[in-house]
Parts: structure tokens; C-alpha cells; sequence
């Protein structure tokens, strides 16, 4: 996707950091600096998804940052969120895999336990699917604090180079919100270039908001063939299609009411919106044993480590 972006690319991509000083930037867009800058340049260009510090990463929401702005401050905050983050991951991890034995096994299984009566049923999914949108959570912002720590700490970047990537989707009050400004933006440069800009040309705005969220459909189902259980893109094309919907539906509201969605009523409807059709998404991750992955040794599971912990702590 990014290999395509560059390709159609008509402006010169420029560091921020280097575009106003004196002497940085030559009439047409190119950079003085030497080869050591430039290899720096080529590994963001490849590595720095987001586009920080980048004139292409304009438009972009970047969380404001609460930790210490020292490098060593930083590094230590980040290493006790990497700690606290792995640990939640691995116990919302595992609290859905003891939903269905077959959740631990690469066979896979449904969300659905059809031996219950309807609305039982439906409340245990919808149990797994909430609790399958923090896996994805948690487990983003730690391989992304992973990261963080290994940019600043061993490769000396600045604090400033790796902003937080979550700003908290709990607090989502619309899903414009959630999708937009809350939820990370990683891939957010492909959806708008690849999906929204193109569709936008096609269909106006609401053409450009479906086409996004089909460009984000390709990749997650791609990346569910990666499993070796194929793809399904009738559920994965079908929940990301959804959102747009959904997206769609509130700047229609905008638009006949004058008012943003947002407030009690708005937090509810995103909830209901996402958690509803995550159904389609959770299931397949299920049944195709995504939910199945090790990330951790035998014996070495953060959450089996701090149970074990407590209770020699409750015997004393």
C-alpha cells in the first residue's frame, strides 16, 4: 500500500525538524544532509507509520503526551506501562480463551454457543467481543511500547519522536470520534490515500468514508490469510463497511440537526454500534484460531505469573 503512495507521490516528503532551518530545504524540496541523515530519512520513511515529524502526517491527531519529557523519565514510564499493558493484555487474553476450550487451540471455534437459549447466547458473545476489543487494544499499545522503548533507549531518538498512540476509546462519544481521533492512526496515511481520496473524487465525502474503511477490510483480511486458514471477506469487508455506515449516519444527523453526536446518548450508540458488528470480526478471529496465539513461553504467562504470586502472597 505504501510502495503505491510513494509511487503516485507528486510532492517531496520533508522532515518538519528540517524544513525551516537555514539552508535545510532547496528550492526544489531537497534536502542538505548527509548520509547518515539520509539513511535516518529512508528508515522513517519505511518504519514511522504515522508520519510524525513528516509533512505528509498532515491533518494527523496525535494524543497529547503525559509522561516526562527527559529521556530518562520517559524510558522509565513507558518501561512501567510496557510491564502494567502486558499484563492486562494477557489476562483479557486469557479470560477469553476459558470462554470455549477450542479458543486455546489453533481449530478455532465459535463465539456462539448455540446450546444456549437466545439472549444468553447472545450476551456471552457479546461478552467475548468486548473483551476482543482490548486484546487488540492492549496488544497494539505494547508491541508499540516495545518500540518506543527500543527508539528511545538503544537507538537514542527523542521522547517527542514516539507520541502515545491511544488516546483512551473508552471515552469514545460517537464513532467518527472512536475511528478518527481515539483509536491508533497507524494505518490512517493508506486508508485516506488509497480509500478516501479516490472514492471521495467518485462519490463526495460519504464515498471517500466507504472507501476508507474497504482499504482497512483488505488489509485486516489479508492479514487473517497470513493464520493459513484463508480469508473470509464476507465478514471482514462487511464489519469495516459497517463502521462507515455508522460514520455516514452521524454526519447525517450533523447535517439535519445541526448537532455533533456525542454526550451519554453518543457513547451508548458507539458502543452498541461496534460491539454489535464486532460479532462478524470477533467470530471469524475465532474460528480461524487467531485467538489461539502464544505469546508468551509455557509456565511464563504474566497473568499465570501474578496469580501464582498472590496466592503464595494470601498464604503468608
Amino acid at each position: 500500500m505504501r510502495v503505491i503512495i510513494w509511487t503516485c507521490q507528486s510532492e517531496h516528503y520533508v522532515r518538519w525538524s528540517h524544513k525551516h532551518q537555514n539552508g535545510g530545504v532547496t528550492p526544489n524540496g531537497e534536502i542538505h544532509a548527509e548520509f547518515g541523515h539520509r539513511a535516518w530519512d529512508a528508515l522513517e520513511l519505511c518504519f514511522n507509520l504515522r508520519g510524525c515529524g513528516w509533512n505528509w502526517s498532515d491533518g494527523l491527531h496525535v494524543p497529547k503526551e503525559t509522561r516526562p519529557t527527559s529521556r530518562p523519565g520517559f524510558a522509565i514510564t513507558t518501561a512501567l506501562y510496557f510491564i502494567i499493558g502486558i499484563t492486562i493484555f494477557d489476562i483479557v487474553h486469557i479470560s477469553v480463551q476459558t470462554f470455549d476450550p477450542n479458543f486455546a487451540s489453533p481449530t478455532g471455534g465459535s463465539i456462539y454457543d448455540m446450546s444456549l437459549p437466545p439472549i444468553p447466547r447472545y450476551l456471552r458473545s457479546s461478552a467475548i467481543c468486548s473483551l476482543g476489543g482490548l486484546i487488540f487494544w492492549t496488544a497494539i499499545e505494547v508491541a508499540y511500547l516495545l518500540s518506543t522503548l527500543i527508539g528511545v533507549v538503544a537507538l537514542q531518538q527523542r521522547p517527542s519522536q514516539w507520541p502515545p498512540l491511544f488516546e483512551n476509546p473508552l471515552l469514545s462519544d460517537s464513532l467518527s470520534e472512536y475511528w478518527s481521533r481515539r483509536w491508533h492512526q497507524l494505518f490512517r496515511q493508506c486508508f485516506v490515500s488509497l480509500g478516501f481520496k479516490p472514492m471521495s473524487f467518485v462519490a463526495g465525502r460519504a464515498g471517500g468514508v466507504f472507501g476508507a474503511f474497504f482499504i482497512s477490510g483488505i488489509l485486516h483480511d489479508f492479514g487473517l490469510w497470513g493464520m493459513g486458514g484463508g480469508t473470509e471477506p464476507s465478514s471482514m469487508y462487511t464489519f469495516f463497511l459497517m463502521m462507515g455506515v455508522g460514520v455516514v449516519v452521524e454526519n447525517a444527523w450533523k447535517y439535519m440537526t445541526g448537532y455533533k453526536v456525542g454526550g451519554i446518548f453518543g457513547r451508548v450508540w458507539a458502543t452498541a454500534w461496534l460491539v454489535g458488528w464486532s460479532h462478524l470480526l470477533i467470530d471469524v478471529y475465532c474460528r480461524k484460531g487467531v485467538v489461539a496465539s502464544k505469546f508468551f513461553p509455557d509456565g511464563y504467562r504474566p497473568s499465570l505469573v501474578l496469580l501464582h504470586f498472590v496466592r503464595r502472597f494470601l498464604k503468608l
